[in-house]
């Protein structure tokens, strides 16, 4: 069944609604809300604003006021998938018969050309450089002034490193990470992006997670140049709760590809403990290490 602009209407417990994708004003984020036919009165399937460090524009963080059996309708329609707790992807291939106009604007938008600097366009600068050029771009009066206009800490030089990822199909898109002194902000920088607005996505440290951003990455066609030792902490703590999962396959290649990296450059259980100076440190990644892909 359609309506008069020929968008399709979906049904869910003897109601009909119709569906409006649109984004939101100050973040560009996708914004999607169900509207009751008869009644006019509108639902908001999520709350914008959020999504996980790394996901395309098409996640969105689920509104809990949603009942729980909407979000499986949903879900068995193939309207969401790749759920994982409150987020969720939105299939903007499927939602585009219900709302045509507003799909097409969204990806209109998004779908901007992306313009880069002279400079990264191979694999073994991007290697080279990378580090060196975001150290010194930090240091930038430019940089610091849009951290200032963004409320941040400007000390960048106490900033720390925390990883830098190749991309090997495009290597002006590799990126590198990087925490303020206190760790309670993150900051995803694409050094080689034109405009200071585009390299920086700035995340806060509650937001943030190793397993949904960095192995996110790894996972497609990134790999790994350095990670500083200090995240590889976080990183086994955060990657052995998910191994005890057996469930939860996602990532699967990119932790494979981390703990390959780790095997390589020699990151133990040991090294961990003694840098942090432990006693005890029982999440050893390095137990469930069998690697399963050919790295190409």
């Amino acid at each position: 069944m359609k309506d008069k602009n020929g968008n399709e209407i979906f049904e869910f417990q003897g109601n009909k609604y119709n569906f409006m994708v649109g984004f939101d004003e100050e973040s560009k984020l996708l914004k999607l809300t169900m509207i009751d036919i008869k009644t006019k009165q509108e639902k908001a399937i999520n709350i914008s604003g959020i999504i996980p460090q790394g996901a395309t524009p098409d996640y969105i963080l689920l509104n809990s006021k949603v009942e729980e059996r909407l979000i499986e309708e949903l879900t068995n329609c193939k309207l969401l998938s790749d759920r994982t707790g409150i987020f969720a992807k939105v299939n903007l291939g499927n939602m585009y018969k219900y709302d045509k106009n507003g799909v097409k604007e969204f990806l209109d938008y998004h779908t901007r050309k992306v313009e880069y600097e002279d400079r990264g366009k191979t694999q073994d600068e991007v290697k080279k450089d990378i580090k060196k050029y975001t150290d010194r771009l930090l240091q930038s009066k430019e940089v610091k002034n849009f951290l200032e206009d963004c409320n941040e800490e400007t000390n960048t030089e106490d900033y720390i490193f925390m990883y830098s990822l190749l991309d090997k199909k495009n290597p002006q898109n590799s990126i590198i990470a990087y925490c303020n002194e206190n760790a309670d902000t993150v900051f995803l920088i694409s050094p080689y992006e034109k405009g200071i607005d585009n390299k920086f996505e700035i995340v806060p440290e509650w937001q943030f997670n190793y397993y949904g951003g960095m192995m996110n990455f790894l996972d497609s066609n990134f790999e790994i140049i350095n990670i500083g030792m200090d995240s590889h902490y976080s990183i086994w703590q955060e990657v052995y709760d998910r191994l005890l999962e057996p469930k939860d396959t996602r990532y699967s290649k990119g932790v494979e590809k981390y703990m390959k990296y780790c095997k390589k450059n020699k990151i133990t259980k040991e090294t961990i403990m003694k840098n942090f100076n432990l006693k005890h440190f029982t999440e050893d990644i390095m137990e469930f290490y069998k690697p399963k892909h050919r790295e190409r």
